[in-house]
């Protein structure tokens, strides 16, 4: 059984760890993240140009990673269909794509999208990935108060970010919730304290028996 923590604080990994006190004063104090200069990766004879500056790779089982250093985004390979966790910032719509590309994927073929809280690094392109592949949204009940504009804490304003058009995700996840993709089963527990609706992802991998 595999455990995988999925960092859920954008400004640094040393932030993700530390006091949500200390990782709001450390984000005020540096502001949005830089822009990241694309690295061009060998894809058999392909070129593949991904703007991010972590290579995309397989973490574990059907998990994979899409992120960069700014924000993590996270797949999960069944036999429905991809699970995305995270959609980035704004700006990462094509950074996630190429980087869903490099590793074989084709973003179409996405069927849910999972958010792990409601801050706008994490939902930034969910209306994009949406209308490209009909995937089902899910975040949890509290924070959907978030993503559907009711509440302005998204951070968006704080980082100096465009504001995304609000939505309403598909499934509203509370405390003790179980979803089914495929083989694949993924329980969710409310983790409140970076934000009231922060979900903990709990799911069980398999590799090589």
């Amino acid at each position: 059984q595999l455990y995988i923590i999925i960092g859920i604080c954008s400004w640094s990994v040393a932030a993700s760890v530390i006091s949500i006190t200390s990782c709001i004063k450390y984000a005020v104090a540096i502001g949005p993240s830089p822009p990241i200069t694309p690295n061009v990766f060998m894809l058999q004879s392909s070129v593949i140009t991904v703007f991010s500056d972590i290579k995309p790779f397989k973490m574990h089982g059907n998990i994979y990673f899409a992120g960069s250093t700014k924000v993590s985004v996270h797949l999960i390979d069944t036999e429905d269909g991809i699970v995305l966790i995270d959609t980035g910032y704004p700006d990462m719509y094509d950074q996630i794509l190429n980087s869903m590309k490099y590793l074989g994927f084709d973003a179409k073929d996405i069927v849910a999208i999972i958010h792990s809280h409601g801050h706008i690094d994490h939902f930034g392109c969910t209306n994009e990935f949406k209308d490209l592949s009909g995937a089902k949204t899910y975040i949890s009940r509290i924070d959907n108060e978030i993503s559907n504009g009711t509440l302005d804490l998204s951070w968006a304003k704080e980082l100096n970010l465009p504001r995304i058009k609000p939505f309403d995700a598909d499934f509203l996840v509370d405390d003790g919730d179980v979803f089914k993709f495929g083989s694949t089963v993924i329980r969710f527990r409310l983790a409140p304290g970076h934000t009231d609706g922060t979900l903990a992802i709990f799911a069980d991998y398999e590799e090589n028996g």
